[in-house]
């Protein structure tokens, strides 16, 4: 079983295996669930102060943060399934 890591922006991979979900941030439940992991200190922002256009759930509890938007990062899982020899 090969690895695949999934690039989220500012050369910051996450294990593709332990995503959970990938949502957009604006709904009010997101901003909530984003506000309780920052709270718990389980809040991981790849954003380098730039606009959160992703929130990244894993299987362990974390909540990630990026800019690229929940589209093009499951467009990436998706071509990393295709191509099993790269790593996204």
């Amino acid at each position: 079983m090969q690895t695949q890591f999934l690039h989220i922006g500012f050369g910051n991979m996450l294990l593709v295996n332990k995503i959970v979900a990938i949502l957009k941030p604006n709904p009010s439940h997101v901003r909530n669930i984003v506000r309780e992991a920052r709270e718990r200190k389980v809040l991981i922002s790849a954003t380098q102060g730039k606009k959160v256009r992703s929130v990244i759930l894993t299987s362990d509890g974390y909540v990630f943060l990026s800019t690229l938007n929940s589209e093009s990062l499951a467009g990436r899982i998706d071509d990393g399934k295709r191509h099993p020899g790269s790593d996204s």
